[in-house]
């Protein structure tokens, strides 16, 4: 495949959510789990990824494709925001 899944997170310094989010250790259990290299935390001021995306909620957390050129799509967005819940979604759409 000319792709990588990962997992996208979109997290806003001012988003009370978004720090709580931060707080739980998710996303270091997270790195565990599917490895760092599977995961891309971006923000509000990448404003690429939230036009491109069309992002308009903080925290979004979601299955992304990236393409070589580094092109992203939205696959699915999460419906948790805890690490084994990510782990899963990921590998569902990862295919590994």
């Amino acid at each position: 495949k000319d792709y990588k899944v990962i997992i996208l997170m979109v997290l806003a310094d001012w988003c009370g959510a978004c720090k709580q989010f931060k707080s739980t250790g998710a996303i270091e259990e997270l790195k565990g789990i599917i490895g760092e290299d599977n995961i891309l935390i971006a923000n509000d001021k990448d404003q690429d990824v939230m036009k491109d995306l069309n992002i308009r909620a903080f925290p979004t957390l979601c299955a992304a494709r990236i393409d070589p050129t580094g092109k992203l799509t939205k696959l699915e967005d999460a419906q948790s925001r805890k690490a084994v819940d990510l782990a899963a979604l990921f590998k569902k759409h990862d295919g590994k």
